[in-house]
């Protein structure tokens, strides 16, 4: 339109645009999500671990545990749709406990976020298939809302990344500071970077998992048994935990000379130590140092403890010096040592005199037991006793025979590699 004076008028002013309605949840849509959550959230585990690389998944972490932190996921997404809503700050708390099961050390935040998006698509799937004829705009509606919900999720990842990666860093901190103490080399400003306050004496704590694993490639174990420490202990103890994840060395710091109050809360430590890698039972041995100095010798002892103990079959627990004091001292080099080694070499080759020996003494003598706990007649046993005797020159039924059988036995077994 032009004016009298042949200028062009001025475009006219917008006036308001309509404000488009917000799809409203469909109800329907919202029912039938409910009752799929078991199965969207068991194709949610099952794309995670098929989409993304196995070393950043987390299959140690076992299917029950994916599987509740992605039906929990999925739970609260129909619940909020359903009402209309964004989770609040408490429900998103509730999901930390399984986003942090899902963010092991070594797992980069992409691959978290990658799973979270998986769980997203997964989610939008289901609810594709679950719709009707005529219920298209219900299905956008339901995309309309998992792109408003999934944001509020990947800041608590992020964080929880973050977090894990911190420790992390302080865990392998705390790692060379055992290595470099344990090596007599100066550690003073390891220790100040690691928030530690070195003490000149110690008690140092070797535990391992009696049972072998699988290796502990997410770092799930590592930080556990950091866990288990610190619960114990407190945070700033100097822990190197073994590559697999399924053992530690920590020097526990004695305050006071009180030697045996750091040694009272060593079961403690062990009850904790096997929750931490999922009730396999523990050893732990403890040799006090009482200046820095001594702490390889310290280290050395404890190691040979345990390996002592694990190779004589003890029960898991707790091993001090003064619990296998005839043994270790069996096992040191000396002149008499390869002759008590060699003393049951007429036994190789008949396990069952092995066998029979190993649970006669192992039973204190008791005859009965021992015939019973071997599953033959009392007077078999008597026999195979005879067929000992002859065999190695040393008479199980007599004290004299007993010393040296025994000693052979531990000097056998120390030798093994348990």
């Amino acid at each position: 339109m032009r004016s009298h004076n042949g200028d062009a008028s001025p475009p006219a002013e917008p006036g308001p645009q309509p404000v488009r309605p917000q799809p409203q949840p469909p109800r329907s849509i919202c029912d039938r999500l409910d009752r799929s959550l078991g199965v969207i959230a068991g194709r949610m585990v099952s794309a995670v671990i098929a989409e993304l690389p196995p070393a950043q998944v987390v299959p140690e972490l076992g299917h029950g545990e994916l599987s509740g932190l992605a039906f929990a996921g999925v739970e609260l997404f129909a619940r909020c749709l359903r009402e209309d809503r964004l989770p609040t700050s408490a429900e998103l708390a509730l999901l930390k406990p399984s986003v942090a099961l899902s963010a092991p050390d070594e797992v980069a935040s992409e691959a978290m976020l990658m799973a979270h998006h998986i769980g997203a698509r997964i989610t939008l799937e289901e609810v594709a298939r679950l719709a009707g004829p005529g219920e298209e705009d219900d299905v956008i509606a339901v995309a309309v809302f998992l792109q408003r919900f999934l944001p509020m999720l990947i800041p608590g990842v992020g964080a929880v990344a973050a977090t894990n990666t911190g420790h992390a860093a302080q865990r392998e901190l705390l790692r060379e500071l055992v290595g470099a103490l344990l090596a007599g080399a100066p550690a003073e400003v390891l220790a100040d970077r690691a928030g530690v306050v070195l003490g000149a004496a110690h008690v140092v704590a070797v535990l391992r998992a009696r049972q072998p694993g699988t290796p502990d490639r997410t770092g799930r174990y590592a930080r556990r048994l950091h866990e288990a420490f610190g619960t114990c202990f407190g945070p700033a103890v100097p822990v190197a935990v073994d590559d697999d994840g399924r053992g530690a060395t920590a020097l526990l710091p004695v305050d006071d000379d009180d030697t045996a109050a750091v040694i009272d809360r060593i079961p403690a430590l062990l009850a904790a130590a096997t929750e931490a890698l999922d009730g396999a039972p523990v050893d732990a041995s403890v040799v006090a140092a009482d200046r820095r100095a001594r702490l390889p010798e310290a280290h050395e002892q404890a190691t040979e403890l345990l390996r002592l103990a694990r190779a004589l079959e003890r029960t898991p627990g707790l091993f001090q010096l003064a619990d296998l004091l005839v043994e270790y001292q069996l096992t040191r080099p000396g002149v008499a040592l390869p002759a008590i080694e060699h003393l049951l070499d007429g036994l190789e080759g008949r396990p069952d005199l092995q066998r029979t020996l190993r649970t006669y003494l192992a039973l204190d003598l008791r005859r009965q037991e021992a015939a019973t706990a071997l599953h033959i007649h009392p007077n078999t046993l008597d026999y195979r006793l005879r067929r000992i005797a002859e065999l190695t020159g040393a008479d199980p039924t007599t004290a004299r025979g007993l010393h040296l059988l025994s000693a052979g036995l531990t000097a056998r077994a120390a030798r093994r590699d348990p």
